[in-house]
């Protein structure tokens, strides 16, 4: 990431304001038998006839569209938000060699400035989907966030106002419930059996014109794009990838296979400008039905937690550790007391599958674990000294903020020797910073302070990224390969200073 060429990974917004959205489509599950109380997910056809009808060139999309267009509404959210305005507007630029490297694109605004608070009136528009007769709707997160007032359009001309019953910042999803009986609700198809080169059929409201529907194929599975932030690293990307037009307002909307089954919740598109140029992102069907039980039962997810931090296996790294296989996935850490140390997992194992489901990437991986509670057993298999073992692990429930917090911490120090604490409010205020992290304590052996870095610098961005907790650093350490770039400033001496640290 970084490079001048590579699309910036924009979040699909809604069209009022200032703010750009996303769009997340509901992911559907199949069973052999649909349950008759709507509120709970119902599945769809057999495999061998979704089969039938998504390896050949359609004749039309007509079925996909009569049986999934009424299930999709439109949402308006109306937030009265306080905003940071810049006493200086103008934008600062990368200096050389970086400029070369990142783009001239890289500034997003200028944290280095006083601010002065005023409030905005914003209205967002986005899209939803019913998943039961009697009025519960998955949409964004994002779009109903801070939400004063949320106003739903069905497809038949019908207003409602919603109330929001349920949401999970991990998936950037919510539930909101309107008052409403016997309204058509969408079906779920399994998600896990939908493979690369299906068609399928986006269905949301982008734009602000309702019922639009756009066709195109699966492009990809399980992709993360890091494009949702989590203050204690517990976001879930699993995306399905399609090259179906996703623009603004199409955030919550439907992806449905060709019987207009649920398969994702369009989320997040890769453009330079902001509407559709190529790619769209959708949570999975699995993932979004477990979250809607998990909401509709407990009102809150109950995620199961493993306790371990993992990077990706590829060649260089499988010649480095000299191992015989370049499929799976890395333990970096285990975390002490966690399920994953109780199975008894280890730094360099390799997981190669998940009961018996072979695991491609980090996203493959967390996308499995995300769609089971704490209490579920698994089984891994794993490489570990080139040989094959099974574990057994019985997942947790997450530890606290204090716990996941020591680890962050922990991570952060064995990597780059850097010890780092949030700025107070009255240092934000006394730095004339909206954002950023002091450097508290350096490790001498480490490559932060051979690379010139000293206690008390303050952190902005690492990899263009504005960080503004101990969470953020750790999260940007971990995702990088080889190293990073930190950008920031030493209060009271002029400048912006840019370090490149290398990752042991």
């Amino acid at each position: 990431m970084g490079l001048k060429n590579i699309l910036p990974l924009l979040i699909a917004g809604a069209v009022g304001g200032a703010v750009t959205f996303a769009a997340i489509e509901l992911v559907d599950q199949e069973r052999q038998e649909e349950k008759e109380d709507s509120a709970v997910p119902v599945f769809a056809l057999p495999e061998n006839q979704k089969r039938a009808a998504a390896r050949g060139l359609p004749d039309g999309f007509g079925d996909a569209v009569q049986h999934s267009l009424q299930q999709v509404v439109h949402i308006r959210a109306l937030a009265s938000i306080q905003q940071q305005e810049s006493q200086n507007p103008e934008l600062y630029q990368l200096p050389e060699p970086f400029r070369h490297f990142f783009g001239d694109e890289f500034q997003d605004g200028d944290p280095y400035q006083g601010q002065r608070p005023h409030t905005e009136q914003l209205e967002q528009s986005g899209s939803g989907v019913i998943v039961s007769d009697d009025g519960y709707i998955v949409t964004n997160l994002h779009v109903v966030n801070q939400a004063q007032q949320v106003e739903v359009s069905l497809n038949d001309g019908r207003i409602f106002e919603a109330k929001l019953a349920g949401k999970d910042p991990a998936t950037d999803l919510a539930l909101i419930k309107i008052d409403g009986k016997a309204l058509p609700f969408i079906r779920f198809a399994d998600s896990d059996k939908v493979d690369v080169g299906d068609w399928v059929v986006a269905v949301g409201n982008p734009f602000n014109l309702s019922s639009t529907v756009t066709a195109g194929i699966v492009s990809a599975k399980a992709r993360a794009i890091n494009v949702l932030q989590s203050i204690d690293n517990s976001a879930i990307e699993s995306f399905i990838q399609t090259d179906a037009a996703v623009n603004p307002g199409n955030s919550g909307g439907a992806l449905v296979n060709m019987q207009g089954h649920l398969v994702g919740i369009n989320t997040a598109i890769a453009s330079p400008t902001g509407v559709y140029a190529g790619y769209a992102f959708a949570v999975p069907s699995n993932i979004v039905a477990k979250v809607i039980r998990d909401l509709r039962e407990y009102g809150t997810v109950q995620r199961g937690y493993l306790g371990i931090t993992l990077r990706e296996l590829d060649w260089e790294l499988a010649q480095k550790l000299k191992l015989k296989t370049s499929a799976g996935v890395v333990v970096e850490s285990v975390m002490k007391g966690s399920a994953g140390a109780a199975a008894g997992l280890e730094e360099q194992d390799v997981i190669r599958q998940v009961d018996e489901r072979p695991v491609a990437n980090t996203a493959e991986f967390m996308g499995i674990i995300a769609q089971h509670r704490p209490g579920d057993k698994l089984q891994l298999q794993v490489m570990r000294d080139n040989k094959e073992r099974t574990l057994q692990v019985k997942l947790k429930k997450q530890p606290g903020k204090e716990a996941l917090l020591a680890e962050a911490k922990a991570r952060l120090l064995q990597k780059t020797g850097l010890e780092v604490a949030p700025l107070t409010i009255a240092e934000k205020r006394r730095f004339q910073l909206r954002w950023g992290v002091r450097v508290v304590r350096l490790l001498e052996d480490k490559t932060a302070y051979a690379g010139g870095l000293r206690e008390g610098f303050v952190i902005i961005r690492i990899d263009r990224q504005p960080v503004n907790s101990v969470q953020d650093v750790a999260n940007s350490i971990q995702g990088a390969r080889r190293g990073v770039l930190v950008e920031g400033v030493y209060p009271g001496m002029p400048g912006v200073y840019y370090y490149a640290i290398r990752l042991e």
